[in-house]
């Protein structure tokens, strides 16, 4: 029985076939890396860019939210362990020529008392670790007083500079407290001295004011009625922001490692501390 033969393949067919499945073999393996890597990549740029957006908000936030009273401090002032107790509160001066005080006018044994009052002398510790913050070299530390914990003993110098003004106070008196017997501590010294105590006080206010250089606006007001229109007013009833000095007394008190006293003259004085509003 004959057979028939299957007809064979011309070598071109084969050739075209085979290009055929090797076209359909790389299209498969190519096609699907592609897919993948296409994705691979937006997912990475999605990300990056979501990345790059948090970054430039925080960026943003931290540039535009306004700081804390608490930053501010310690941004803008000489470091101090009693920063925990500083609080910040709003008011005006009672800047009025004659305006009444309990720190105002000639003296007595109460107005001398309350100005003592004012002021905390007190020394509270500062850990040895931190005097670089002060701009103080190691060579230094032979020469400053130790606590008996090892720290250093050191005062807030605010309440120096209210010394020098109540200092200053009681030498523009001192033909008053003559005349009354009661001589605060700055009138018994020797003349010499005292000289050398008040351009001391003078000198200190003097940087104090300078180094702080306060710009708040104080307000020129019209002439009053019948005067000449040159002669122009001042209000100088300012808006501060101010210290809690009560706090920061407090927080001294409660921190004293070198206590400090009252001005002789008033040592043995009592009476009720005036409000301090300012």
């Amino acid at each position: 029985m004959p057979f028939e033969m299957p007809t064979p393949y011309s070598s071109t067919e084969r050739d075209d076939s085979e290009d055929g499945l090797l076209e359909d073999e790389k299209r498969g393996r190519i096609i699907i890396p592609r897919r993948r890597t296409l994705f691979n990549r937006w997912w990475s740029w999605f990300l990056q860019a979501l990345a790059f957006t948090c970054s430039l908000t925080l960026y943003i936030l931290s540039r535009y939210q306004e700081p804390s009273n608490a930053a501010c401090t310690r941004k803008l002032n000489t470091w101090s362990p009693a920063f925990e107790a500083v609080e910040y509160h709003e008011t005006n001066f009672r800047g009025e020529f004659e305006e009444p005080s309990p720190w105002r006018g000639t003296p007595t044994p109460e107005l001398d008392w309350q100005w003592e009052e004012l002021i905390e002398g007190s020394a509270f510790e500062i850990p040895p670790e931190n005097l670089h913050l002060f701009n103080i070299s190691a060579a230094t530390l032979p020469k400053l007083y130790h606590t008996a914990s090892g720290g250093l003993a050191a005062s807030a110098w605010g309440f120096h500079q209210i010394h020098c003004v109540n200092v200053l106070r009681q030498i523009s008196y001192k033909e008053e407290y003559y005349k009354q017997g009661r001589l605060p501590q700055i009138l018994t010294q020797e003349p010499g001295y005292r000289r050398k105590h008040v351009d001391h006080c003078i000198e200190l206010l003097r940087q104090d004011l300078v180094c702080r250089t306060d710009v708040t606006p104080y307000f020129i007001l019209n002439p009053l009625p019948g005067t000449p229109p040159e002669a122009l007013k001042v209000d100088f009833s300012v808006h501060k922001k101010c210290r809690d000095i009560n706090q920061v007394k407090k927080w001294v008190r409660g921190n004293i490692v070198i206590e400090s006293f009252k001005d002789p003259f008033v040592k043995e004085l009592e009476f009720t501390p005036a409000t301090i509003n300012i």
